[in-house]
């Protein structure tokens, strides 16, 4: 919670690290010593290397509160501050589906989800496929979101320095074209 109230009284991430100490200092529930981490020049030095990944590798941050940031997962209460994609898609599109299951996905619910996945873009084409980037069901429903012409995005549970698992690296680089990580 400190995070979102640093940003709605200093307006952005920018003036929490460089702007008026004594609005910071005025924010209920922000202590001195977190000021000093805040500004701590190990701190700055670390977000600074963090953008420059931002850039290098052409990912876009998207703030809880911006345009582009998902409006309906603004919406929860412990909903991430700041959320990273490589792509270019829009979160907040009218017609968005969630897809997870197992990993250890049978024939018979590889086969469902493929089918399931074709039928909404028979009847949907503007539909947008949201799951994780693991074996079984997850990347059953993004090869078939990509197969239907439809976007996708895979949520990962690590940063985008890397593809796990490996083996699905050529689907997420279609994917960014597609869609997004």
């Amino acid at each position: 919670m400190h995070a979102r109230n640093l940003l709605q009284v200093m307006g952005d991430e920018e003036a929490v690290f460089k702007g008026d100490i004594h609005r910071l200092e005025a924010i209920p529930g922000i202590s001195r010593r977190l000021i000093g981490e805040i500004r701590n020049a190990e701190v700055l030095r670390k977000a600074e290397k963090e953008l420059q990944f931002v850039e290098k590798n052409k990912l876009r941050l998207l703030f809880v509160g911006s345009s582009g940031y998902p409006e309906r997962l603004a919406n929860c209460v412990d909903a991430p501050i700041v959320l990273y994609a490589k792509g270019d898609v829009d979160f907040n599109r009218e017609k968005i589906i969630s897809i997870v299951g197992t990993r250890n996905a049978t024939d018979y619910g590889v086969s469902s989800c493929r089918k399931f996945v074709s039928e909404l873009a028979g009847r949907f084409p503007d539909m947008m496929i949201i799951s994780g980037l693991a074996y079984g069901i997850d990347i059953c429903a993004h090869r078939a979101a990509l197969e239907s012409g439809l976007s996708t995005v895979a949520v990962l549970g690590h940063g985008l320095d890397r593809i796990y698992p490996y083996i699905h690296r050529h689907t997420a680089v279609e994917m960014i074209e597609n869609g997004a990580l």
